[in-house]
């Protein structure tokens, strides 16, 4: 599923739902990470 197709609560919640458990770490300072998750939430 793209990220694209993501665009309510219920499609979020179902692709939790269906999914494992993900661990993440974050690379790069504060400025860095703020600012690839405006790119990531400002998706055309």
């Amino acid at each position: 599923m793209a990220i694209k197709n993501l665009n309510t609560i219920e499609a979020i919640e179902a692709f939790l739902q269906g999914n494992q458990p993900v661990a993440f770490s974050v690379l790069g300072d504060k400025t860095e990470r703020y600012n690839f998750i405006r790119k990531t939430l400002d998706h055309p």
